[in-house]
């Protein structure tokens, strides 16, 4: 376990709809939905290869050409660099489902790029196939989704026969993992995310607390060693006051977080 004091803890907001919502302004909200096959598709005009199903293990959805050029000047040459125009990739595969996937379509399409998905077997219907270019199955039948989409060599495997350039992680099942990152670079794939050893620097909250002290960042005072006990973790809040933050060392994605403000909680907060 890692501590951390907290300054000024009042609340915690939990929704970003908590805030007023702007309308939509861009061109695609202006867009009319069109109907195929029962599918809804609101973003263009589509040719579709294959009609989806539980069956259907690809769709390729090909924007028209002006449409792509429109968004983007450089066309079917996908990403460019300002200062040397040169395209770093031209495909990206995203290693997730759901809104971030979308959400990296979305940005690919409007890049010039070539788009790929993977869905796991229970997934074969969710909006994220549908909206790339082209989409792959990973995983056995029957699979658990979440091991599908931690399978690594699937994902590898998927990339190289797509031959994408780049494998977007999203956030989430291997956005953290150093070995995906390092087999991404052994098979010549672009990993968009920071290095293998930054990942498993970062890996463990107390190493990279002690990493951003060394680097001269300001931080809150904290533990910069795992503590073993709940004695340990009374002690620290003794010398610097309630509430503290109790945090699992090697992560949690959030959920392994306790917020602690008296030697009473401390103890069921530790275990938890």
């Amino acid at each position: 376990m890692q501590l951390g004091r907290v300054q000024g803890l009042k609340g915690v907001r939990t929704s970003r709809h908590d805030q007023p919502q702007q309308p939509r302004t861009s061109a695609a909200s202006t867009l009319r939905p069109v109907n195929i096959e029962g599918w809804r598709w609101s973003r263009h005009a589509a040719t579709v290869h294959g009609l989806p199903g539980l069956g259907t293990r690809r769709i390729m959805r090909c924007p028209p050409s002006n449409a792509r050029n429109a968004r983007n000047p450089s066309g079917e040459q996908g990403l460019q660099v300002a200062h040397t125009n040169e395209s770093p990739f031209r495909s990206v595969l995203c290693a997730n489902r759901g809104e971030i996937a979308i959400r990296v379509f979305r940005a690919g399409t409007e890049l010039g790029l070539r788009t790929v998905a993977v869905y796991s077997p229970a997934d074969r219907l969710q909006p994220h196939r549908y909206k790339a270019d082209e989409a792959y199955q990973v995983g056995a039948p029957g699979a658990q989704p979440v091991a599908c989409y931690l399978d690594i060599d699937a994902i590898i495997q998927v990339a190289k026969e797509a031959e994408v350039d780049a494998i977007h992680p999203g956030y989430g099942f291997l956005s953290e993992n150093a070995e995906f990152a390092r087999k991404c670079a052994d098979a010549g794939i672009v990993f968009i995310g920071p290095l293998p050893e930054t990942i498993e620097a970062m890996g463990d909250k107390t190493a990279a607390r002690r990493a951003a002290v060394e680097c001269g960042v300001p931080v809150v005072p904290g533990t910069n060693r795992p503590i073993m006990s709940p004695e340990e973790a009374k002690d620290f809040s003794a010398k610097y006051g309630y509430p503290v933050i109790l945090k699992a060392a090697m992560g949690g994605g959030g959920r392994g977080m306790r917020v602690v403000r008296s030697d009473g909680e401390m103890a069921d907060a530790f275990v938890r």
